[in-house]
This record gives C-alpha cells, structure tokens and sequence, in this order.
C-alpha cells in the first residue's frame, strides 16, 4: 500500500431507532481496521501490470473475501465497506471523497 492510500477523510453513519448516529468519522484505513476488515493488495493472475485488492470480511462467525481489481483503494474500501454495512442490515450512509453511497434505505 502507498503511503497516501487510505488517507480519505470517511464518515459513517447508521440509523438507531429512526435517529441518524455517527458511527465513526476520521482516515479511511483506520475505518477498516476498526471494522475488523484487512486488506492486502495483489496482483491479477494473467494481467501482472494490473494492480487490485484483496478484502477480509468477517461478520458474525462469517467470513467473506472480496477482491477487486482496477480500481483506487478508497473506491474498493467503500465497496468493502458497504458489502459488511449490508451484511448487517442495518440503515447506513458513507461519506467519502464527496461522494455518498446510502445503504439499505
């Protein structure tokens, strides 16, 4: 990982009881760390040049790897981030880079 990747600003917000709450807000990869998700990056089997990730999702007693090529980090992060918000079910919103992804709404 280079040393700029991971350093979005992120804010994470989820829906307790019909109220918005922040859930945490702060750098991208210290959002993943706190989630539990691990990420590695890798390479594609047949087209060395391209560079991916690889996402360690654990919920519950569960445990999902996503890989994603093609793409920068915070773009595959928040596809992280998402696929573990929806495992959970729970309302969610992502602010990252000046863009929104709303989850279960």
């Amino acid at each position: 990982m280079k040393v700029m990747e991971g350093q979005e600003r992120i804010e994470l917000h989820w829906w307790n009881f019909g109220h918005k709450t922040l859930d945490f807000s702060g750098r991208l990869s210290d959002c993943l760390q706190s989630k539990g998700i691990k990420f590695t990056k890798i390479k594609h089997k047949t087209a060395t040049d391209v560079v991916g990730f690889r996402f360690k999702i654990e919920v519950s007693s569960r445990s999902i790897t996503f890989d994603v090529f093609g793409i920068t980090f915070a773009k595959a992060a928040v596809e992280a981030l998402t696929i573990f918000l929806q495992l959970l079910g729970d309302k969610a919103t992502i602010y990252c880079d000046h863009s929104t992804t709303k989850i279960n709404f």
